[in-house]
Order: structure tokens, then C-alpha cells, then sequence
């Protein structure tokens, strides 16, 4: 006799796309968003440059992905993620082989905004961040957390042994190996990615195809092409820029933005700074990107069940604190170091919700297009506190006085996420709304 009822035992593909970004996102991370970090001392001694020199060139990927996140946003619409993530991965590692083959500040400066950046612009945080936003709604919040935080996991990881390799063989013989790994690997990920779940005949989250008011699906087929979608209820992207939501949101994440990466890019010589030795405070890199994929994770879950924009608000605080620790941390003391780390982790637990909001405000219909616009609408806010900090150093010979405005940024972000307020659709469709809303925040 037959069961009435058997339980599923298929695992939900979207979980697979999130395997897949975490893939990506572990090299992208352990390479190059967290890994550039041990190669800002080994660089600067090099090619003999200061400090503010060495924070401009690895703060202007932030104002690249800004100015390229319109293009970036048109492409991954015009040709899904899984193409992308294949070529970005190409150019990328490309961008690690001949970053190695440079010898001034110039073609330096060259390869890394125009080919390196580009190239994990393109393949990784644009398409996948699109494509998690394609197959989840109401977990949203987690799929994406639980993707990107193979970036920190990449960090606690892949960045200690770069940082190892760089210090024992040099940073040149650790580019080339980031460039033969990475193009590997992305092509091999492309080939799992599926664009949009109504191309495989399945709805957002797993639900089963047969609510009431559910869009037609796709026939699934082998070699199903990505399916086009438009969803009722979601933003066209005329109507997300005219909402006051919109330019908040961006103003938040610009801010949040320039306070996070005066931090990230000093956060191997702030430890120096404080009486740490080098090897020391490349561990201390990796507990830090270690804690973040605690507090990620955990954030996301109360995301999903409380408020994205509390998480956020309370994540900008645990920012000010970490620029605190610094400033009054006895010098020498590897408590100092591990405090901060430890709290900066927890400032970056609220990274993931902010950019999740896109998607909870405005739908998934244009998320890649909004999502490139607010890149290029934020990015002119990380460029000149890295630098600033730099500069400061150069002349003072310590970071004293740049550490307190980002604690004081930081302050600012968190009250700016207390007052942001969910945006109302302008004029309801005459087409019939889909079931599938997304969760208040």
C-alpha cells in the first residue's frame, strides 16, 4: 500500500545556486576582496609608495564597481549570471597574472581597476547577487547571506595561506596562483547556474507550482533558456528612482560604505599600527573574516523573522565600537587586536540585509539594474576615507585622528536605517498581482 503522503526528497535547486555563489564568493573573498589586504605592506615596499598611494589604488575598485554597475546591471539582465560568472572569472584571473608582471605605480594601478576589479565586478557580486534574488522571497535575507558568506569563509581560510605565500615567496608568485585558480573554478560553477527558476518549471523559495494566482511556468526541458520574468508587484526602474526609499537607502549604504573600507583596507597595517606583529595580524585577518560568517548567518535569520533594517542599524553600531577599541586598546595587546576584529565581523553581519533590501523594496524584476545604480550612487563615498586615513598615517605616523570619524559614520548610518520607511508603489498594474510578495520589514 502506498503512502499518502511522501516527503520530498529533491533538495530545492535554488540551494544549489547558493552553493554556487558560496563557491565563487570563497575565492572572490579569500583572493582578492579580503586576500588584497596582505598585499598592501609587500606592495607599498616594492614599488616604494606611502600609504595614502596604496590606499587610493585599492579604494578606486570601490568607485570601478560603482561606475561599471550600470553596465554591469544591463549585462547580467541581457545575459544572465551564469555567463557572466564564467567570463568575470576569465578576465579575473587574467587581471591576478598580469598584476604580477608590473613594475611602477602606473600599470599597478592599470591592471588592478581595469582588468582585476572588472573582471570580479562582472563574475561575481553583481550576477550572483541578482541571481539569489531570482530564486528566494521570503528567504531572501538567508539565501543571500548564505552565499556571500563564502566570502568569509574564503577570508578565514584562502586569505591566511595568500598572506603565507606572500610573505615566504613573494605577492607576485601569489598573483599568479590566484590567476590560474580562479578562472577554473568560475567556469566550472558557470556550468551548475540556472538564471531564474521558472526555467527549470519551478516558483521562487520551492513552492509547489499550484497556488492560486501563480504565474505560469516554464516547460522544464534540458535545455530550457533563461526565462524573462516581470512580476506585478514589483518597481519598474523609473518608479524605484522616484521614491524618497530609493536615494535614503543609497545615501545609507554610501556612508556605511566609506566607514567600512577606511577599516578594510587598512586592517592588516591598523593592527601593525597597534604594536602587532605582521604574521600575527594576518591570523587575526582570518578570525576576523571567521566571525563573520558567525555573525552573517546569524543575522540573517533574525533578518528574515524581525527587520532588515534593525539588523543594519545595530551592525553600524557594533562599526563605531570597533573604530573604538582601537583608539582606546592598550598598544601591543593582542586582545586589542582580536576586540576589533571581532567587532568590525560584527559590523559587516548587516552588509548582506542592507543590498537585500533592494530586492524586499523594489521586487526582482529590475534588482540588477537598481542594484548597479546604487553601486554607482555609493561608490564616490569609499574612495576618500581610505585615502584620508592613509594621509593621515604619512604625516602623523598613526591613525588616531581618522579613526574617530568613522566611528562617528558609522553612528550616523545606524540612525539613517531606524528612519528608513518601505516605499509605496506609485499606480497599481491591471495585471493581477502575483502571490508571490515579499516579507515586511
Amino acid at each position: 500500500m502506498k503512502p499518502l503522503f511522501r516527503r520530498p526528497t529533491r533538495v530545492f535547486y535554488g540551494w544549489w545556486m547558493v552553493s554556487a555563489a558560496a563557491v565563487c564568493q570563497f575565492l572572490s573573498g579569500g583572493l582578492y576582496n579580503t586576500g588584497m589586504t596582505v598585499y598592501f605592506l609587500p606592495v607599498s615596499r616594492d614599488l616604494g609608495l606611502g600609504r595614502a598611494a596604496m590606499s587610493f589604488v585599492f579604494t578606486l575598485k570601490s568607485l570601478e564597481s560603482g561606475f561599471d554597475g550600470l553596465l554591469m546591471g544591463f549585462l547580467v539582465n541581457r545575459f544572465g549570471a551564469r555567463t557572466m560568472v564564467r567570463w568575470g572569472g576569465l578576465v579575473a584571473g587574467l587581471g591576478f597574472i598580469a598584476l604580477a608582471f608590473t613594475h611602477d605605480f602606473l600599470s599597478f594601478v592599470l591592471v588592478y581597476i581595469f582588468v582585476l576589479s572588472m573582471g570580479f565586478s562582472a563574475g561575481s557580486n553583481h550576477p550572483l547577487m541578482a541571481l539569489l534574488n531570482n530564486w528566494f522571497a521570503r528567504h531572501r535575507a538567508l539565501a543571500i547571506t548564505l552565499g556571500f558568506v563564502g566570502d568569509n569563509i574564503g577570508g578565514a581560510i584562502l586569505t591566511p595561506l595568500v598572506g603565507l605565500v606572500v610573505l615566504r615567496a613573494g605577492w607576485r608568485e601569489a598573483a599568479i596562483l590566484s590567476g590560474l585558480l580562479v578562472p577554473a573554478v568560475f567556469f566550472w560553477v558557470g556550468g551548475l547556474i540556472r538564471d531564474t527558476p521558472e526555467s527549470m518549471g519551478l516558483r521562487r523559495d520551492g513552492d509547489p507550482p499550484g497556488e492560486p494566482g501563480a504565474p505560469p511556468l516554464a516547460a522544464a526541458r534540458p535545455d530550457a533558456k533563461r526565462v524573462r520574468f516581470h512580476d506585478a508587484a514589483d518597481f519598474t526602474t523609473r518608479q524605484a528612482l522616484k521614491t524618497r526609499a530609493f536615494w535614503h537607502l543609497a545615501m545609507a549604504l554610501g556612508l556605511r560604505q566609506s566607514a567600512k573600507t577606511a577599516l578594510h583596507v587598512h586592517l592588516v597595517p591598523l593592527l601593525v599600527w597597534k604594536g602587532i606583529d605582521e604574521t600575527s595580524a594576518i591570523w587575526l585577518v582570518g578570525l576576523f573574516s571567521l566571525g563573520q560568517v558567525v555573525c552573517r548567518v546569524s543575522a540573517a535569520w533574525v533578518a528574515d523573522r524581525w527587520s532588515l533594517t534593525g539588523v543594519a542599524a545595530i551592525a553600524s553600531v557594533a562599526g563605531a565600537c570597533a573604530a573604538a577599541a582601537l583608539l582606546v586598546g592598550p598598544q601591543g595587546s593582542a586582545v586589542t587586536g582580536v576586540v576589533f576584529v571581532l567587532l568590525f565581523a560584527l559590523a559587516e553581519s548587516g552588509n548582506l540585509s542592507s543590498w537585500a533590501l533592494i530586492g524586499d523594496y523594489f521586487g526582482r524584476t529590475n534588482f540588477a539594474t537598481l542594484r548597479g545604480i546604487l553601486s554607482l550612487a555609493n561608490s564616490p563615498f569609499a574612495v576618500p576615507a581610505p585615502t584620508f586615513m592613509g594621509l593621515v598615517f604619512d604625516r602623523t605616523l598613526a591613525y588616531t585622528w581618522a579613526l574617530a570619524p568613522v566611528a562617528v559614520v558609522y553612528v550616523l548610518v545606524s540612525g539613517m536605517y531606524v528612519m528608513l520607511r518601505r516605499p509605496v508603489k506609485p499606480a497599481p498594474s491591471s495585471t493581477a498581482p502575483s502571490s508571490e510578495g515579499v516579507q515586511a520589514v
